[in-house]
């Protein structure tokens, strides 16, 4: 039988502290199922992160002058392209043109805003994934952008380069 004390212990190592079960059954020389049971006695939560303890993520706000430098549009146009998306979430249209952008860059250079880009891959998009769609620049001596792009599937860039190689080599 364990007394008060040890039991405000392992209640506030659990809800303030946020320790697992062994780790509080360490603390007070109890193994992880005595402490789990302690606990359900006493009606505590056994999620590992107290609920009152939650904070929910805030959304920042963005400003205009960076969306504009970054994205080349205005934060609506931005907001309407996402369709309520995270802007770090992997799978977000803006993501994935960050990521390009500063792939060609520092290259050859991007002349692409965030809108024209969009154009280019919104027909594409769901199928990007399983049909394995890359963009690639039509001309690679000059900036990526709207004259200077085009959605290919991965087999057909290897075939082009392949086929480039060998004129190459000839």
């Amino acid at each position: 039988m364990t007394d008060q004390r040890t039991l405000h212990r392992i209640i506030d190592l659990r809800t303030r502290h946020c320790l697992s079960l062994r780790q509080i059954g360490t603390h007070v020389g109890l193994s992880g199922e005595q402490v789990r049971k302690l606990l359900v006695r006493e009606g505590i939560s056994m999620a590992r992160t107290p609920p009152h303890s939650i904070v929910p993520k805030k959304r920042n706000t963005l400003d205009e002058s960076v969306v504009r430098a970054v994205y080349g549009c205005s934060v609506e146009d931005l907001a309407k392209i996402q369709q309520g998306l995270l802007l770090t979430d992997h799978t977000s249209p803006a993501f994935f043109y960050r990521t390009q952008r500063y792939r060609y860059l520092y290259g050859n250079g991007w002349a692409f805003t965030f809108p024209d880009w969009w154009q280019l891959w919104k027909t594409s998009w769901a199928r990007r994934v399983p049909d394995r769609l890359v963009m690639v620049p039509m001309d690679r001596s000059q900036p990526v952008g709207p004259d200077n792009a085009e959605i290919l599937t991965r087999s057909q860039v290897m075939k082009r380069f392949q086929r480039e190689r060998r004129l190459t080599q000839a």
